[in-house]
């Protein structure tokens, strides 16, 4: 909400030396943030009144022109111009050379197509006073040539960035804010502006007409005679302009200055192109469509609400964006104006399921004042005539609104004894009153009635933080609670291994990630490895790419890679590495199931310098990274198992899953085909290597601790290369090698890894050739060469017997 101190003073009468920074330090002290302030002053300098005394084509190009410009009295300069509204006669703001302007634009002069130009005619967009750049700028001023431009300009405003929580729909206002400050002792809140719009009998009646209960209240009013394509008062385009809006005309600005200044979206027929005279609030025929006014097209469901004509055409999607068929044009001189208060609830649900996000919307799912919206769209037309002259019909209403308020039992005491600081009696009143509740006397306290805008306050608990935020909330002492020493708990196991999983993570070279747990259905289709039916959500964030809980946090972290890449945020390393620790979600019967899970990705930069040339990574590289962290968590690793199958998302045959005993622990390899295609990654990074982690299983499964001694005596290593069938895994044989090694002599501790796996020419057809390096060290002694081969015998003849290995020359 772009709060703008002008405007703001039409309903708060500030208190005399109140600087912006006051206001900025009262609005956060109430709860609205405040992001920034600044001026609209125009960022130029030598930019002077001109006036265009000559325009001829230019020589060498057909949609230039050569214009002779008074820049000042008795001085002309030439200024190469290609706006097409340029001519003869025009008054027009002109850059002299030297002058800078928005963007560090500088002027000078210089030569366009063999012609010189000594300087610049201004559209408003160069200026930086707003978006029409179609052409320079026309000024209507009586200054004299040469004045600078800022003397005729209006003063520049002061421009607060508000950022109102979603439960402060009645601060989406310069009204509602005023009401705040106002409470605070910022200011006095005035009036609202008096009604003095005469209804015309004469002019056109319309109806109002409500079908259902999504809309509360219809709110109607016609005006005729209205001068077509009348332009806004000058200051009504400042303020716009400076709140963010773009001027149109005043047929169109007017709906948007009063919900700005009050808070009621309001909305604009064309009334030539209505059938009838009766709009109706009704709901939407299911596959009924719609064209919005921003060039969208909806296909609206039964749950929509629409107003429509007697041709039962939609007019507009109720609350949130108004149709194409009725929308006012440059031609209009017949208006209907509409104030309605519709059902929260049903304007939420219909902007999600459309995707749709205004302005109107934004305020109608918050709640507004409904017992504005009459007062409202009178203020409206009696702008609106004093804009576009014109005359006023009567004002037509269906619907009884919003029920008021209940009131609320409510004892000034109840304040210290829930808040713990003392607030008086008669402050508190104060308080309350001026942020607009009523207040009865009663034998056991107060009778609390809330104003109209805040229907949502219902308990005691609620009036003590209206209170409290107005009163301050560093008034409060520190203290903590009185409690005993077993209420603060050590954190759960599962917390525990949560946090343990991402330091462990980080020690492996990854990056965290955190990703939203809503995903599109496609991906979780593409991620769900046979866990369905997927768990849909009944009011998604949006309609795309957040529709269902994730089965996987894969496709988080493949997203979370194309946009570094996108972004070319890749960092001085040669491989990306991004990971992300968080729960999927699987259904279980009838429940929500979640398990705690970690995923990974690895990719190829290319890395920024010439000696950094790195191999793509493959699937050994997703594997050895796996089992990196679940090592580090405390698996015993050296007891699990690899085969060489994973779920559907990975490349089949550069895949394989890793589990000790009946756990699955992890499922890496690279990711398919497929799925990789569709990631909008450069084929420069290569294949993806990606993981999945199981991590409750490790609650059961951390490695047993055993006492350790580094031994005084040197170890041994001997290389062996066995053949075995293609089929049996290394790790089958590393696991048949530490099984045998638990009793050898003198203590001896065997370590055994896979350096080599080769099959071709020099291996018979369907076995391999596996190269293992084996460490041998005793505790007692320096092992001799006989006693090494003492010891290898029996384990080769274990791996031997087990895998009909034999032992290659």
């Amino acid at each position: 909400m772009k709060l703008v101190l002008s405007w703001l003073t039409d309903y708060l009468e500030l208190n005399p030396g109140t600087t912006p920074e006051a206001l900025a330090a009262g609005l956060v002290q109430l709860g609205h943030e405040v992001d920034g302030i600044h001026t609209t002053a125009p960022a130029f300098t030598h930019v002077v009144v001109g006036k265009v005394r000559e325009r001829v084509p230019h020589p060498n190009a057909e949609r230039l022109g050569v214009c002779q410009v008074e820049i000042a009295p008795g001085e002309v300069k030439q200024i190469v111009c290609g706006a097409p509204n340029a001519r003869a006669g025009l008054t027009v703001a002109v850059a002299l050379p030297g002058a800078v302007l928005p963007g560090d634009f500088k002027i000078k002069s210089s030569k366009i197509r063999d012609v010189l130009s000594d300087g610049m005619i201004c559209s408003v967009k160069e200026l930086g006073l707003g978006d029409e750049h179609n052409g320079i700028w026309e000024l209507t001023t009586d200054a004299a040539v040469g004045t600078p431009l800022p003397a005729i300009l209006p003063p520049p405003e002061v421009v607060l960035e508000v950022a109102v929580t979603p439960n402060r729909g009645d601060c989406l206002s310069h009204l509602g804010l005023a009401r705040d400050l106002a409470a605070l002792g910022l200011g006095t809140l005035k009036p609202l502006p008096a009604l003095t719009v005469q209804n015309d009998d004469g002019t056109f009646a319309v109806q109002a007409k409500i079908e259902g209960g999504a809309c509360l209240q219809l709110n109607l009013i016609p005006l005729a005679g209205l001068t077509a394509n009348a332009p806004s008062p000058a200051l009504i385009q400042q303020r716009l302009v400076a709140a963010g809006q773009r001027p149109k005309n005043a047929l169109v600005d007017v709906t948007t200055y009063v919900m700005l200044a009050l808070g009621q979206p309001l909305h604009a027929y064309d009334a030539d192109r209505l059938a009838g005279t009766t709009l109706t609030a009704t709901q939407a025929q299911a596959g009924q469509a719609f064209a919005g006014l921003t060039g969208s097209h909806h296909t609206l469901a039964a749950a929509d609400v629409i107003v429509t004509d007697a041709s039962g055409a939609a007019l507009g999607l109720a609350g949130i964006l108004g149709g194409a068929s009725s929308a006012i044009t440059d031609t209009t001189t017949r208006v209907v104006l509409e104030a309605a208060v519709w059902d929260p609830v049903q304007i939420a649900l219909s902007g999600q399921r459309h995707q749709l996000h205004t302005d109107a919307k934004a305020r109608f799912e918050r709640g507004i004042d409904p017992a504005l919206a009459p007062y409202a769209l009178q203020y409206a037309a009696q702008l609106l005539q004093q804009w576009a002259g014109g005359t006023v019909g009567k004002l037509a209403t269906a619907g009884a609104g919003v029920p008021a308020p209940e009131p609320i039992r409510y004892h000034p005491a109840f304040f210290t004894k829930y808040i713990g600081v003392s607030v008086p009696n008669d402050r508190q009143q104060q308080i309350l009153t001026t942020l607009g509740f009523g207040i009865r006397e009663i034998q056991a306290g107060w009778l609390v009635m809330p104003p109209t805008w805040r229907t949502y306050m219902a308990t005691p608990e609620d009036l003590t933080e209206e209170v409290l935020r107005v009163v301050g909330y560093e008034t409060v002492p520190h203290q903590l609670p009185t409690s005993s020493p077993a209420q603060f708990g050590v954190a759960g196991e599962a917390v525990t291994l949560d946090r343990r999983a991402r330091k462990a993570l980080a020690g492996a070279g990854f990056t965290e990630l955190l990703t939203y747990s809503f995903i599109g259905q496609d991906a979780a289709n593409a991620y769900a490895n046979g866990h369905t039916p997927l768990l849909q959500l009944a009011n998604p964030l949006a309609q795309t790419d957040m529709t269902t809980l994730r089965p996987s946090l894969l496709p988080g972290v493949l997203t979370a890679l194309a946009k570094n890449f996108a972004n070319s945020d890749l960092g001085p390393a040669p491989v990306l590495q991004l990971a992300e620790v968080g729960k999927a979600f699987r259904p279980v019967g009838d429940k929500t199931g979640e398990t705690l899970m970690a995923a990974g990705v690895l990719a190829h930069t290319g890395g920024r310098h010439w000696q950094q040339a790195v191999a793509v990574p493959e699937a050994f590289a997703a594997k050895g990274a796996a089992l990196r962290v679940l090592e580090a968590l405390g698996a015993p690793v050296a007891s699990g198992t690899t085969v060489a199958e994973a779920p559907a998302h990975y490349h089949p045959g550069r895949s394989g899953t890793f589990s000790i005993g009946p756990f699955v622990l992890a499922h890496f390899g690279e990711l398919h085909p497929t799925q990789r295609a569709a990631l909008e990654i450069p084929a420069s990074a290569g294949p993806l290597a990606v993981f999945e982690l199981y991590l409750e299983p490790l609650l059961k499964l951390s490695a047993k601790p055993r006492s350790w001694q580094p031994s005084p005596f040197p170890p041994v290593k001997r290389d062996v290369s066995l053949l075995v069938a293609e089929t049996v895994p290394a790790a089958a044989v590393l696991a048949t090698l530490t099984k045998a090694s638990k009793n050898l002599p003198h203590g001896t501790q065997l370590q055994a890894e896979v350096f080599d796996r080769y099959s071709g020419a020099q291996v018979p057809g369907g076995q391999v050739a596996l190269g293992l390096a084996l460490t041998l060290q005793s505790p007692e002694k320096t092992l001799t060469e006989a006693e090494v081969q003492a010891i290898l015998a029996p384990l080769l003849a274990a791996v031997q017997s087990a895998h009909a290995a034999t032992l290659r020359g």
